[in-house]
């Protein structure tokens, strides 16, 4: 479990392992870092606080993943008012990994002026896997602050979304006062067709307007990721009112799916195809063969806090040339009531 929740919460936390001799030592010397038997303590810099503790039995009763949640949720936070960088951290593992790949880079030098080819080239492998190490740490440390910047701006054109209908809201009651006031009879005004006013997408820009108004229109029920948005502005789509449409059939579905009374559904892509249209579908073997990192952005990707499979799509275009074949990826968030959006674009492979 050590080992799980090291990776899960890289770039929050710095995990050490400790035996029992090694976490009396330091309880000994610091009260505030007593590490449960079998369990886990958060730690804060400096020691200015008490530290979280979670008991072996707590975590067995929760589970690894369970953990991984809460503890994403509160170190998440802080994070981010804290917005900075573990400079000593960096230093101490730079020093580190340093360290080690000189005294590998002694070791074959050592073994190649006494002749001992194998002891070279067992310590030139060593050299290789350290640094391969390394470099796989840095990319889950930068994917991940990725996905927490990602987070934060969907975070904020919400919030400016529902800023600006407030304002309007705001406005047309002031106007209803002062007309009341001045003795003007005020008529109901009409109801406004939210998904008539949806904006067309415009291929190689920014989506933001298009997104958020589908999203404001389907009350979140459907969300567009950072790397959506980065999708739809990289590309010169040929047909953008169609995937435009597609779109936002695909937020009316969702609104039927988590606000109505849908009940089971035992063939959901035909579901799709019946009620609005759209040609779903829910597994793809040559996505599902990527297990690198090629493709984990779209099969396994974070989302505030929670691992989605984006493989599920829309086929927007197909049977026709590759910068024409639209798909949309989203994944089905069953527990939050919505579909994520990963892609807004062209098919991911060839």
């Amino acid at each position: 479990m050590a080992g799980e929740l090291a990776r899960k919460l890289l770039g929050l936390v710095r995990t050490v392992t400790v035996n029992f001799e090694t976490a009396s030592v330091i309880a000994g010397a610091h009260a505030d870092a007593r590490v449960p038997f079998g369990g886990l303590a958060i730690v804060w810099p400096g020691l200015k606080a008490p530290s979280l503790t979670v008991s072996a039995e707590q975590l067995a009763d929760l589970g690894a993943n369970s953990v991984r949640q809460n503890l994403m949720q509160r170190l998440g936070v802080l994070a981010a008012l804290g917005n900075g960088e573990d400079t000593a951290w960096r230093r101490v593992r730079a020093a580190a990994d340093s360290a080690r790949i000189a005294e590998l880079a002694a070791q074959a030098a050592s073994a190649r002026e006494g002749g001992d080819t194998e002891g070279e080239i067992a310590a030139l492998k060593e050299q290789v896997d350290a640094l391969q190490a390394t470099n796989v740490e840095f990319e889950d440390v930068l994917e991940g602050m990725m996905q927490e910047a990602a987070a934060s701006r969907d975070r904020v054109r919400t919030l400016e979304s529902e800023r600006d209908r407030a304002r309007e809201e705001a406005q047309m009651w002031q106007d209803s006062y002062r007309n009341l006031s001045a003795g003007k009879s005020v008529e109901p005004a009409e109801p406004m067709d939210v998904w008539a006013a949806i904006p067309d997408l415009v291929p190689r820009t920014a989506p933001e307007a298009t997104f958020l108004a589908i999203s404001d229109a389907a009350s979140e029920r459907i969300v567009f990721t950072d790397r959506a948005h980065k999708s739809w502005s990289d590309i010169d789509y040929p047909e953008p009112d169609d995937m435009t449409a597609q779109l936002i059939a695909l937020a009316r579905a969702a609104v039927e799916l988590y606000d109505g009374e849908v009940g089971s559904i035992p063939h959901l892509d035909a579901w799709f195809k019946e009620r609005h249209g759209l040609s779903i579908a829910l597994t793809d073997q040559t996505i599902t063969k990527f297990r690198r990192k090629e493709m984990r952005w779209l099969n396994s990707f974070e989302f505030e806090g929670e691992v989605l499979n984006a493989t599920p799509h829309v086929k927007v275009n197909d049977a026709v040339s590759f910068n024409e074949c639209g798909r949309i990826h989203f994944a089905l968030e069953t527990e939050k009531h919505r579909l994520v959006v990963q892609h807004v674009g062209i098919k991911t492979y060839k």
